[in-house]
């Protein structure tokens, strides 16, 4: 199973302003299949927003061996209690 690329990404909106890059989004279920998929189908400048700071760790890890040269940060989504 792979994201599709046009449901992942949210568009730019209000709070972004100077962020030109695309955001795509990994859901909590079945991330561990779907963050590999995110990376390697962002390009230099984008965000990949995830749920918890464990997903964005072993994110940046991968980013570092997959595609060491680009430009590519994780944000750790806020969770509504």
């Amino acid at each position: 199973m792979s994201p599709d690329r046009q449901e992942s990404i949210i568009p730019n909106s209000g709070g972004n302003e100077g962020f030109e890059g695309n955001t795509i989004r990994v859901p909590e279920k079945n991330w561990i299949k779907l963050l590999p998929e995110a990376i390697r189908q962002a390009s230099s400048g984008d965000r990949i927003i995830v749920v918890t700071e464990a997903m964005k760790e072993l994110g940046e890890r991968a980013l570092s061996r997959m595609r060491p040269d680009e430009n590519i940060s994780f944000i750790v989504e806020e969770q509504n209690s």
